[in-house]
């Protein structure tokens, strides 16, 4: 069993530390409460008309995705997109993109 110093207590939070915490967490860019129409817009890379995005998928996904591209003829984007569109027209689980 190794000998250890005893810890140093720390010494107590003072009201200007306090302040200095508050000032600094109020100074992060994402501690502001705003409503969507005061964000700034973001920014994507273009290609094109089209806006370039990154999404995750799972090994078995791509695969599945891959598999039916190459089926179909058609690229991996323009399944994605189909996929999309699908969903904006017809809604997922019962939710229409309507807000019905």
């Amino acid at each position: 069993m190794a000998i250890r110093r005893p810890a140093k207590p720390r010494p107590a939070a003072t009201e200007s530390d306090d302040v200095a915490t508050d000032a600094f967490i109020s100074g992060a860019p994402d501690s502001r409460q705003e409503s969507p129409a005061e964000r700034p817009k973001k920014v994507y890379p273009k290609k094109g008309r089209r806006i370039q995005r990154t999404i995750t998928l799972t090994e078995d996904m791509l695969n599945k995705l891959d598999e039916l591209a190459e089926r179909t003829g058609q690229s991996r984007n323009a399944l994605i997109n189909v996929g999309i569109l699908y969903v904006l027209n017809n809604g997922v689980g019962g939710v229409s993109n309507n807000g019905s």
